[in-house]
């Protein structure tokens, strides 16, 4: 769908939030460092201080995101993982990690597209409020046409097609239809154009405003945005259900061309084996085991089930239909739904929480950040936001060089020795803040650029414009400490993540002898399954079974002889099976043993079973090896977390932590 599309492009910023994985779930952002009092200083590590104000606005941002009100934690908790959080990415800048040409580059990518809602200006007001909170409280269901401006359509031929497929609409065509035959998303010919339902910032600005504008029923005039020409019909408008927190159990469908090369998947791949193990699940959830467990040792989506299969919260139009009706038909915390089908594989699907859309008091500033980083939702263009950074910064040009440039421009550009007229290659053409730019300096941008396309006025605007952005760039970590914070949580995370790497996920994996030794000492921890060792026997009749019962309690005998002292005596009448069974291997087994349901046409007085239950040995390394590098990995976080604390002094005022609220 093109929605979904939109929301999963990927872009530099939405990159981060993989790379710093690790530390958005221990801490979040950390705020930048800088010079506290001693009375403000909640936490000192060798010479570097933490104050009372940064570790009090992360406690309480941390705790209230948290889906589970249990897992909620105290200041004096919190202040464990603050310390350690402070001492990994304090290893890290001591080992250099954050100097390497890498790591820079990476972050100044990262700074280059977290700057831009700063270097714009964007002015909302109530009612651009109002209308952004509608439109997070109700989802509108849509279909487009999309004409695409490419190298074979200018921008006005693609009005006129676009134009013409609405003519085809206003004379009855059905819109579906044509979204199936004209449409250039490539979608179109699976969906006819369909794109379920959207809220607020799920689609760029234009698509989005002309889809809560058009009445539903009706079709848009042609949308203008970077895809193209769209046109929209709005089928319908719902209540946004909210937001749900939920855990799953998942089994992905098999791969396309996972089989034997006969058009048959491989038995362990097949969609339906893959069925019978979500079903078993299932059964054992209905018996009460534990959720959490069977996500982390089951589950296919490794992701969530390292966290018990707990998935972010979602609203209702963020997931597959599938997933999200079955998930928002639970109706009470901790509900557990039946084995559903996504087009992605089997889901067992658990309630955690139902988070309702906020009250405007609650997210408004949330949704004034979301318009400030909407450039096209802006009310001012960029000229706007120049003129105020010349006021702020008191700037001048020197209008006797500005009134000769334009006159001089291509002897100015061929770089001769001899200027024209009056002018300076170092006189001062501009001046704002503490920044003096030259007219050499204007020259360099100059050859930089394609001039022959561009009026010299526009081009002198556009220099000025670039070297007034420029100044306000590089000063935006001490003017909005936001953006410091929000820096500073971006380094810190991915050199968390980097000396996390180099000190545990990487050394646990390739540390072969380590994690044989470590399987050896904690190998009872994982167990196999629960098995049965002995026979099933099937009698013609009852007399026959009491032939056997009466040979079987006189003396041990193997199957061979047991069927050989029958066939002699008795003419035989006996069918044996013997080995070693899992659950869900034999059918007879399972209703004897592990009190499944009775097999069809079972006859107990004729078919029984004899044996014993064989205690659960550890799951071999190969096995288990997954589960394993996890609990090493563990093992080698808490030693290195332990030397951590050796080598460095720690002190913590506790008379500040006590005076922070709790909200536990």
């Amino acid at each position: 769908m093109m929605h979904r599309a939109f929301q999963h492009k990927q872009t530099l910023f939405s990159k981060i939030v993989k790379a710093c994985a690790f530390a958005v779930l221990l801490l979040g952002a950390i705020a930048p460092s800088v010079a506290q009092s001693p009375k403000d200083v909640i936490l000192s590590i060798g010479d570097h201080h933490f104050g009372t104000d940064e570790f009090q606005y992360f406690y309480k941002k941390n705790n209230s995101q948290m889906n589970d009100d249990a897992k909620m934690l105290s200041p004096q908790e919190y202040m464990e993982l603050f310390i350690n959080f402070k001492l990994k990415v304090l290893a890290g800048e001591q080992m250099g990690l954050d100097t390497l040409a890498s790591f820079m580059n990476e972050l100044k990518g990262y700074r280059d597209e977290l700057a831009k809602p700063y270097l714009t200006h964007v002015k909302f007001n109530d009612e651009m409020l109002q209308t952004a909170y509608y439109r997070t409280k109700h989802e509108r269901k849509a279909s487009h046409v999309l004409v695409q401006i490419n190298e074979g359509r200018d921008s006005l031929q693609a009005l006129a097609r676009i134009q013409e497929i609405r003519q085809k609409w206003e004379a009855g065509a059905d819109f579906n239809e044509l979204a199936f035959q004209y449409s250039d998303d490539p979608s179109a010919r699976m969906n006819r154009g369909e794109l379920g339902y959207f809220s607020a910032f799920m689609m760029v600005y234009p698509f989005e405003d002309a889809a809560y504008k058009t009445p539903i029923g009706q079709v848009s005039q042609p949308v203008r945005t970077q895809f193209g020409y769209h046109l929209v019909r709005v089928e319908d408008e719902r209540e946004s259900k909210g937001q749900i927190a939920v855990a799953h159990i998942m089994k992905r469908l098999p791969e396309p061309g996972n089989d034997d090369g006969h058009g048959h998947a491989h038995a362990y791949r097949s969609e339906a084996s893959l069925k019978s193990e979500m079903d078993s699940l299932y059964q054992l959830l209905q018996q009460g085991a534990d959720f959490t467990s069977l996500a982390q040792e089951y589950s296919d989506d490794q992701y969530s089930a390292r966290n018990g299969g707990q998935l972010q919260p979602f609203t209702e139009s963020r997931m597959v239909p599938e997933f999200s009706q079955a998930a928002f038909a639970l109706q009470n915390d901790g509900d557990i739904s039946p084995v559903i089908r996504s087009p992605y594989g089997w889901h067992i699907i658990k309630r955690i929480k139902r988070i309702p859309v906020p009250q405007l008091d609650e997210i408004s500033d949330q949704l004034r950040e979301q318009i400030r980083k909407n450039p096209q939702i802006s009310q001012h263009s960029r000229e706007l936001f120049i003129s105020e950074l010349k006021k702020e910064y008191s700037f001048e040009m020197n209008t006797a060089i500005e009134s000769e440039l334009p006159k001089n421009l291509k002897t100015l550009i061929s770089g001769e020795t001899a200027m024209p007229g009056n002018i300076d290659l170092q006189a001062v053409l501009c001046s704002f803040g503490d920044e003096k730019v030259s007219v050499g300096d204007f020259i360099s941008f100059l050859k930089a650029k394609n001039t022959n396309t561009v009026q010299p006025n526009q081009l002198l605007s556009d220099f000025v414009e670039d070297c007034l952005v420029r100044y306000e760039n590089e000063r935006l970590e001490s003017k909005h400490p936001d953006f410091a914070m929000l820096m500073k949580e971006y380094h810190d995370g991915m050199l968390l993540f980097a000396v996390s790497e180099k000190m545990i996920w990487n050394k646990a994996a390739e540390d072969t002898l380590g994690l044989e030794r470590f399987y050896e000492k904690n190998k009872s921890k994982y167990l196999g399954d629960e098995k049965f060792e002995g026979w099933v026997i099937k009698c013609r009749d009852f007399e026959t079974r009491s032939k056997v019962d009466e040979i079987l309690a006189q003396e041990p005998v193997d199957k061979q002889e047991l069927l050989s002292i029958m066939n002699a005596r008795n003419g035989g009448g006996v069918a044996v099976i013997d080995g070693v069974f899992k659950k869900g291997e034999n059918p007879v087994v399972d209703f004897y043993v592990w009190n499944a349901s009775r097999p069809a046409g079972l006859d107990e007085k004729i078919t029984y079973v004899r044996g014993n239950k064989m205690s659960p040995e550890p799951k071999t390394l190969d096995e288990s090896r997954g589960l394993h590098i996890a609990d090493y990995q563990s093992e080698l976080e808490t030693q290195w977390l332990a030397d951590l604390h050796k080598q460095n002094r720690i002190r913590v005022n506790k008379k500040l932590v006590k005076q922070i609220s709790s909200l536990k």
